[in-house]
């Protein structure tokens, strides 16, 4: 389990854990859920994205094309969701998300794996059939393009910065008997913080 949160810096503790996961070798510890809102139904939609740290800030890709990119578009206001079981620890975060420029948003897809950028690239989730070649060949095609050069992020994957205004941090543990830390954003841009029960 998670050390407990001792920390008035909640951006500092994710960071803490997220290095925690790494050490104790979790898988896709940079794996979240994504929620937004659909604005043609007002419906919630969520799905599982890459985080990565940028700061005090958080960063993500999108398909601009697809869903989660119109979502953002249209409303900039998100949540995420981490859980990791082996820490037993699960944190919740609500934001608002702004577009990164483009230098910013290359350097983050750099920090991508290559078989990830590879996919991502050849990928056109938009699209209900791609045509006659399918997905497994675009990827190759792609692979053999660039050989060992990096691969190019397509101007459609845009990348956001979510601010972070709400976060929580639960240790879930035996029978989830614990208590929630929840820490909001002060007037004065620093953190309050309360414990409620689970």
């Amino acid at each position: 389990m998670a050390k407990p949160c001792s920390y008035n810096d909640p951006i500092t503790y994710l960071g803490q854990l997220m290095d925690e996961a790494v050490r104790r070798g979790v898988p896709d510890y940079q794996a979240a859920a994504l929620a937004t809102v659909e604005p043609t139904t007002g419906r919630p939609s969520v799905r599982t994205v890459y985080v990565h740290r940028l700061g005090d800030t958080l960063g993500l890709f999108v398909n601009s094309r697809t869903g989660k990119g119109r979502q953002l578009e249209w409303n900039p206001h998100a949540g995420l969701c981490f859980f990791w079981r082996s820490l037993q620890t699960q944190v919740v975060i609500d934001g608002t998300v702004e577009l990164l420029d483009e230098a910013s948003a290359d350097h983050l897809w750099s920090r991508r794996s290559r078989e990830c950028s590879l996919v991502a690239s050849a990928s056109h989730p938009e699209r209900v059939t791609a045509g006659s070649v399918t997905l497994p060949e675009r990827i190759s095609q792609r692979r053999h393009r660039y050989d060992f050069q990096p691969v190019p992020r397509p101007l459609y994957w845009v990348a956001y910065r979510l601010i972070p205004i709400r976060m929580e941090f639960w240790a879930t543990g035996w029978q989830r008997a614990r208590l929630r830390r929840l820490f909001e954003r002060a007037p004065d841009g620093g953190w309050q913080h309360v414990l409620r029960e689970p």
